[in-house]
C-alpha cells in the first residue's frame, strides 16, 4: 500500500473513533445537582436534602406520575403536581424540620433523562416564635402607678392583671379609674366574689369600688398611711372575649387624684397595661367547600392535606384561591395546650397559597385541638371505702392488697393508679398499674408484712396529661397497723422459763404470764422452733446444759421433752436448725463457753439429746447467728464463721479478733457484733474467709439486732440504743426508766428489750418511744394488804398494786403502779386513801389509790432529813423512821405538814411501835428506846425510861404485843442475832425494857416480824425464806429452839420451838398473814424473786415471779 493511501485510512479512523466517541457520551447524576438537593443513582433516583429546611420546592421540566414517587408517609407530608410542561414536588416532614443529609424521597429510574432533564429547587426555613408567656412586660416599673401586662389571654377564659404602684408613701387616699380596651376584648369576671382583690404586703387600706362605664373606680384610704415600694398591690379579675383570632389592647388609669398624711394633693405617673386577647384556631384543618357539609373534625389529616394540595399555588383573585388555606404568616397562641404541643392558631393572610403555607400545615399535620384536661377525680366517699381502713389495728401480717375506688375522668383518659406505701413516711416505696386492687407485698419486696409495725401509704391517679388527684391527699396518707406478736418466750436466769402473753400492748397491764417452769440451772437463752408439726422450746440452762421442752400454744403448757444435756461448761446461747437431706432432723447448736460450739441431734420421738459434732473448743463462746449453712459465733476472741454444711464435720472459714465478743446479728454481708463494754462492730462478711471492719463504735454493747437500715443495741444502764447501719452513729435512744437492758428482740416494728429487774420494755422501733412495759416488779421489799389489794414496796420499781378482791390472792392480777424516785423500802396504811412509802434518801411519798377508777397518785412527797426506813401510823400523825435523821413526825392528814423532829444522837432509828400506854418504843440499830407521846406531835424521853442496848447485830424492825391483861411484849427482828422479847413494864413517870429470851437461826438472817396472835412469830428469813415460830414461854427461849423443828421435837417441853418453814428461794424481806374471808394466806416479799403466796400450811400457793430477763424468743 503505497504511504498516501494508508495516510487516508488512518485519518478515516480517527474520524470513526470521535464519531462514535460522541454518540456514547455518558452523562454524570451529579449534573441534577442543585444547592439544595443532591441525587444518586442506584437501582432508582434517590433525592437527598443538602440544607436544613422546613420544606423544599423541586420543580422537574417534564411531567411525572405521581406513584413514580416513593416516600415515607406515615412522617413526611408530600405535594406531587403533574403538569403538562412540568412535575412540582413539595416536600416537608411532619411537625419537624428536614435536616441536611436526610433522604428526602425516591424516583423511579426511567422517568429521568440525564441528558434532557433539568430540576429547579427551592428551600425555606421558618424561624419559629418565641414560646415565652409574659406575665409583666412593663417590669422592671416606673414610679407611679401602672397596670401589669398580660400578654395571652384565650378568649372565654379568666385571667388577672395587677395594679402595681412604686414609690407610693405616706399617701392617705387614693383615686383613680381603671378602663378596659375601648375593643371590648376583655370583661370583668362577675362569677368571682370580688372583681378587685387586695394583695398589697401591708395590712389593707379601706376599699370602695365603684362600676363606671367601661371600668371601675377605685378609692383606698389608710389613716396612717400608705407605703408601696415595689409591689402588686390590687389584682384585678378579668375574662378574654371575642371571635378575633388574636386582638390586641390596653387597659388605662385616668383620673387619679392623691392625698398625702396631710390631706394635700400629691401626683403620680400613670402606665397603661398591654393585653392581648387570642382566639386560636387549628391551621390545616379544612372544610371542603364543593359540598354542603363542614368537614372541619378538630383535626389535620390526610383529607385536609388533600384540600391544600387542591388550592397550592394559588393566589387571591385565583378561581381556586382559597382564604382557609392561606395560613400564612401564622403564629402560635401563646394560651394553655396551644402552646405546650406547639399548635399554629393564629393566620394573618398573605394572598398567596405557596411554600411557607405548606410549612405551617406541615407543623400542624397530624395534631388535634386540645382538649381542656379535665383532672381525674376520687369520689367524695373515697377514705370510707378502702382497705385495709384508715387507723385499722390487728390487720393480719398475710394481707396481700390494698383496695381503693375507681377515680373518674370527664374526658376519658385512661388512668393509671401509682399506691405509695412503707413504715418511713419520708421513704415510701411505690408502683402505678391500671388496677384499684393493688398487691402491696410485691410493692415492698416481701413475703408478709411485719408484725406489730404501722404502715403508711396513699395513692395517686394520673391521666398521663398532667392531671392528678391523691387520696386521702397529697401530703396525707392512710395508716393501719398489723397485729403484734403475741406471745414471747422469756429465759429468767434462775426462776426459769415463762411465756408471756403480750398479745395486746395496748392495755393497761399489757403483758401477763401465762405459764413458767422452773429449770434446774440458770436460764440464759432460749429458742422456739417447729419440727414435725409440734412446736418445742430449746432451753440454755446454764451449768446445768440444755434441754428441749414440747410447747402447746392452746394452754401454754411446757413439757419437758429431753433430760438435759451437760457439756461441763456453762450453756449460753442456743439455736435450732433443720437438715433435710438425706434425712430430715432437728439439730441444736449450743454456744457452751470453753465447749465452744456443740452440736446436738435432738430425737423428738425418742425425747433424746445426742451428741454430734463440736468445734472451737479453745475459744469462750457466748452467742450465735445462723444464715444458710454457716453459724457466726461471737466467743470471748472475737468473730468465728463457722460451715456446717457437713453437721458431723464442721469447719472454720474465718475469723476476726474482737476482744469480748457476746452476740451477733446477721444481716446479707454484713455482721454485727456487741462485744459488752469493748463496744459494737459492723464487720463485712461477703468474703467468709476473710472478714474484715467497716466501722465500730464504743459505747455498752450486749446484744444486738438489725433492722431496715438501722442496728439496734441493748446498751446496758444506757438502755436502747439505735445507730446508722452505715456509719453506727448515733440516730435515737430510749433511756428512761432503765435499770439494764442485756437483751433485745426485734420483730415487725416492735422491739422487746430485757430490762432485767424492771421488767418487758416494749419500743416502736421507728420513732423509738415506749408502747407499754410488762411491769412484773423489781424486788419485792415489803407489802401492805387492805381490802384484798396487795400493796407491793417494789424497791426501783415503785410501787405495785394487785387485785385480789374480784379474784383470789393467787390470781391476783396488777391494777396499778406508779414509778417513785429512790427506792421504795417499805409501805404502811390504813386505808387505800392514805398510803405512805418509805424510798430512803428520797423521804417518803404519800401516795392514793382509787378503787373506782383504778388510779394510783401521788398526794405528797415528805423531805425527810436522813433517811426514811419505816412509817408508823398513830392517830393523827405518822412517825417516820429516819435512820440518821432521827424520828420525824408529820401530820396524817391535810397537806401532811411536818409537826417535830427527835434526834437521836449517833443513832440510825429503823422503826417503831406503840404501847397501850402512850409510849413510843423506837428501835435503833444497836438499841431501843422507848418515847412517852401523850403529846402525838412532841415525843419526849426520860433518865426514868430504860431502854435496851443490843451488843451484836442489828435491829431491822419491832412489834408489840400485849399478853394478857398486864403484860407488854416488845419483839425484835435482829438480823444475824435472831429474834430478841422484851418485856415492857411502865407507870405514868418510868419505864423500863427487859431482855426476856432470844433465838439465833442456823445461816438466817432475821429482817421482819410479824405476829400471829400472841405466840406465834412469822419471820422473814431472808436466803431461808419464812420461819413461823411458836413462843410460849419467851423467858426460856434459846438458841436450841431455833433447831426444835414441830411440837414433837420440843426437846426440852418449854413450848419453844419452829413450827413451820418455806424456803422460797429468794430473799425474804416480808411477810403478811392475810385472810380472804375463808382461808389464811402468807404474803412472802421475796425480793427479787417477787411476791410469792403460801396456804396456811406452808405450801406453796402461788409465785408471782419478778422476772430477771436474760433472753427472749418470739412465737
Amino acid at each position: 500500500m503505497n504511504i498516501k493511501r494508508k495516510g487516508f485510512v488512518i485519518l478515516l479512523g480517527i474520524m470513526i473513533i470521535i464519531l462514535l466517541s460522541s454518540c456514547f457520551k455518558r452523562i454524570p447524576v451529579s449534573s441534577l445537582n442543585t444547592d439544595e438537593v443532591s441525587v444518586t443513582l442506584a437501582s432508582n433516583y434517590n433525592f437527598y436534602s443538602n440544607v436544613n429546611a422546613s420544606a423544599i420546592e423541586i420543580v422537574i421540566n417534564k411531567k411525572i406520575p405521581e406513584d413514580a414517587f416513593l416516600y415515607d408517609k406515615d412522617n413526611s407530608i408530600a405535594i406531587i403536581k403533574p403538569m403538562d410542561n412540568k412535575t412540582i414536588v413539595l416536600f416537608s416532614k411532619a411537625q419537624r424540620d428536614i435536616t441536611k443529609g436526610e433522604k428526602l424521597f425516591t424516583l423511579k429510574r426511567k422517568y429521568l433523562n440525564l441528558e434532557t432533564d433539568k430540576l429547579e429547587t427551592e428551600a425555606a426555613f421558618y424561624d419559629e416564635k418565641s414560646k415565652r408567656v409574659i406575665t409583666k412586660a412593663s417590669d422592671p416599673f416606673e414610679d407611679g402607678i401602672s397596670v401589669t401586662d398580660n400578654l395571652a389571654i384565650k378568649s372565654g377564659d379568666p385571667a388577672t392583671v395587677a395594679i402595681h404602684m412604686k414609690g407610693v408613701s405616706d399617701t392617705l387616699a387614693l383615686e383613680f379609674d381603671v378602663m378596659l380596651p375601648s375593643n371590648n376584648i376583655v370583661k370583668f369576671d362577675d362569677t368571682t366574689n370580688a372583681t378587685v382583690e387586695y394583695i398589697g404586703s401591708e395590712s389593707a387600706p379601706q376599699m370602695i369600688v365603684k362600676e363606671i362605664p367601661n371600668g371601675l373606680r377605685i378609692s383606698l384610704v389608710k389613716t396612717d398611711g400608705m407605703n408601696f415600694e415595689d409591689e402588686d398591690v390590687l389584682e384585678l379579675k378579668l375574662v378574654g372575649q371575642g371571635d378575633s383570632p388574636k386582638t390586641p389592647g390596653q387597659i388605662t388609669i385616668t383620673n387619679l387624684s392623691a392625698k398625702d398624711l396631710n390631706n394635700a394633693d400629691i401626683s403620680y405617673s400613670v402606665y397603661a397595661g398591654d393585653i392581648v386577647v387570642y382566639n386560636p384556631v387549628l391551621l390545616g384543618d379544612f372544610d371542603n367547600e364543593d359540598t354542603s357539609n363542614d368537614e372541619r373534625d378538630n383535626k389535620v389529616d390526610l383529607n385536609d392535606f388533600l384540600i391544600f394540595v387542591k388550592h397550592y399555588g394559588t393566589q387571591q383573585g385565583d378561581t381556586l384561591y382559597s382564604t382557609q388555606c392561606d395560613i400564612y404568616p401564622a403564629e402560635i397562641a401563646p394560651v394553655k395546650d396551644w402552646v405546650d404541643e406547639n399548635i399554629y392558631s393564629v393566620a394573618f393572610k398573605d394572598g398567596k397559597i405557596g411554600i411557607e403555607d405548606f410549612i405551617i400545615f406541615a407543623r400542624n399535620y397530624k395534631k388535634s385541638v386540645p382538649v381542656e384536661n379535665s383532672i381525674p377525680e376520687f369520689p367524695s366517699d373515697a377514705d370510707s371505702n378502702v382497705t385495709p381502713s384508715d387507723e385499722a389495728q390487728n390487720v393480719n401480717i398475710g394481707t396481700e392488697n390494698v383496695t381503693f375506688p375507681d377515680a373518674s375522668d370527664e374526658n376519658g383518659d385512661e388512668l393509671k393508679y401509682t399506691v405509695y406505701i412503707g413504715v418511713d413516711k419520708n421513704n415510701l416505696k411505690s408502683d402505678t398499674s391500671s388496677s384499684t386492687t393493688v398487691n402491696i407485698l410485691k410493692i415492698l419486696g416481701v413475703d408478709k408484712l411485719d408484725r406489730g409495725r404501722t404502715y403508711y401509704w396513699r395513692v395517686k391517679v394520673s391521666d398521663g396529661k398532667g392531671g392528678e388527684d391523691w387520696i386521702p391527699s397529697k401530703d396525707d396518707f392512710y395508716e393501719f397497723t398489723t397485729s403484734g406478736l403475741d406471745t414471747l418466750f422469756v429465759a429468767g436466769g434462775y426462776e426459769g422459763i415463762f411465756v408471756i402473753d403480750i398479745s395486746d400492748t395496748s392495755a393497761s397491764t399489757p403483758a401477763t404470764v401465762a405459764n413458767s417452769v422452773n429449770t434446774e440451772g440458770y436460764v440464759y437463752n432460749l429458742s422456739k422452733f417447729e419440727f414435725d408439726s409440734k412446736e418445742y422450746i430449746a432451753v440454755s440452762d446454764g451449768n446445768n446444759g440444755v434441754a428441749v421442752y414440747e410447747y402447746t400454744p392452746s394452754s401454754s403448757a411446757l413439757t419437758k421433752k429431753t433430760d438435759s444435756y451437760y457439756f461441763g461448761s456453762t450453756a449460753y446461747d442456743v439455736l435450732e436448725t433443720t437438715v433435710t437431706s438425706p434425712s430430715t432432723k432437728a439439730y441444736i447448736l449450743v454456744a457452751a463457753s470453753t465447749e465452744g460450739l456443740q452440736i446436738l441431734h435432738f430425737d423428738n420421738s425418742a425425747g433424746e439429746l445426742s451428741y454430734v459434732s463440736s468445734i472451737l473448743g479453745s475459744s469462750d463462746v457466748r452467742g450465735l447467728y445462723q444464715s444458710g449453712d454457716y453459724v457466726y459465733v461471737a466467743a470471748n476472741d472475737g468473730l468465728h464463721i463457722v460451715d456446717i454444711s457437713n453437721i458431723n464435720s464442721p469447719t472454720e472459714i474465718g475469723s476476726y479478733e474482737i476482744s469480748g465478743a457476746l452476740n451477733v446479728y446477721v444481716d446479707g454481708n454484713y455482721a454485727y457484733v456487741a462485744a459488752g463494754s469493748g463496744g459494737v462492730y459492723k464487720i463485712d462478711i461477703s468474703d467468709p474467709a476473710n472478714p474484715s471492719e467497716v466501722a465500730n463504735a464504743s459505747m455498752e454493747a450486749y446484744d444486738v439486732s438489725y433492722k431496715d437500715g438501722y442496728v439496734y443495741i441493748a446498751a446496758g444502764t444506757n438502755g436502747v440504743i439505735k445507730l446508722d447501719g452505715n456509719t453506727l452513729s448515733e440516730d435515737s435512744k430510749y433511756d428512761s426508766g432503765i435499770y439494764y437492758v442485756g437483751n433485745i428482740l426485734i420483730d415487725g416494728g416492735t422491739l422487746f428489750a430485757g430490762n432485767k429487774r424492771y421488767g418487758l420494755l416494749i419500743l416502736n422501733i421507728d420513732t423509738m418511744e415506749k408502747i407499754n412495759t410488762l411491769d412484773n416488779g423489781a424486788v419485792a421489799k415489803a407489802t401492805k394488804t387492805l381490802e384484798n389489794y396487795i400493796i407491793v414496796a417494789d424497791s426501783e420499781n415503785g410501787v405495785n398494786i394487785l387485785d385480789a378482791t374480784t379474784l383470789s390472792f393467787t390470781t391476783a392480777k396488777s391494777t396499778a403502779s406508779i414509778q417513785l424516785d429512790g427506792i421504795a423500802k417499805s409501805v404502811e396504811a390504813t386505808q387505800l386513801t392514805n398510803i405512805f412509802v418509805s424510798k430512803g434518801s428520797y423521804g417518803v411519798d404519800v401516795l392514793k389509790f382509787d378503787t373506782s377508777n383504778g388510779n394510783l397518785t401521788k398526794l405528797k412527797s415528805l423531805p425527810i432529813l436522813g433517811e426514811a426506813y419505816n412509817v408508823t401510823i398513830v392517830s393523827t400523825v405518822v412517825y417516820v423512821s429516819s435512820g440518821s435523821g432521827g424520828l420525824n413526825v408529820y401530820e396524817n392528814s391535810g397537806n401532811y405538814d411536818f409537826v417535830n423532829r427527835v434526834q437521836l444522837s449517833g443513832k440510825i432509828v429503823t422503826d417503831s411501835a406503840t404501847t397501850d400506854d402512850n409510849r413510843l418504843i423506837v428501835s435503833t440499830t444497836d438499841s431501843i428506846e422507848i418515847y412517852d407521846i401523850s403529846n402525838l406531835g412532841a415525843p419526849t424521853t426520860s433518865s426514868d425510861y430504860s431502854g435496851y442496848n443490843l451488843s451484836n447485830g442489828s435491829i431491822f424492825d419491832i412489834e408489840t404485843a400485849t399478853i394478857g391483861a398486864t403484860k407488854t411484849y416488845i419483839y425484835a427482828a435482829a438480823g444475824s442475832e435472831g429474834v430478841i422479847i422484851l418485856k415492857y413494864e411502865g407507870d405514868t413517870s418510868s419505864a423500863t425494857l427487859t431482855k426476856l429470851g432470844s433465838s439465833r437461826f442456823d445461816d438466817a438472817f432475821i429482817t421482819d416480824i410479824t405476829l400471829d396472835g400472841t405466840d406465834t412469830l412469822i419471820l422473814s428469813a431472808g436466803n431461808k425464806g419464812v420461819i413461823i415460830m411458836k413462843v410460849s414461854d419467851p423467858t426460856e427461849l434459846g438458841d436450841a429452839d431455833a433447831r426444835n423443828i414441830g411440837a414433837s421435837n420440843d426437846s426440852d417441853s418449854d413450848g419453844n420451838y419452829v413450827e413451820n418453814s418455806y424456803d422460797t428461794q429468794g430473799n425474804t424481806t416480808f411477810v403478811e398473814k392475810v385472810n380472804d374471808g375463808t382461808n389464811d394466806h402468807y404474803v412472802v416479799s421475796d425480793g427479787e424473786n417477787g411476791l410469792v403466796i403460801l396456804d396456811s400450811n406452808l405450801d406453796l400457793e402461788k409465785d408471782y415471779n419478778w422476772l430477771n430477763f436474760e433472753g427472749l424468743a418470739a412465737n
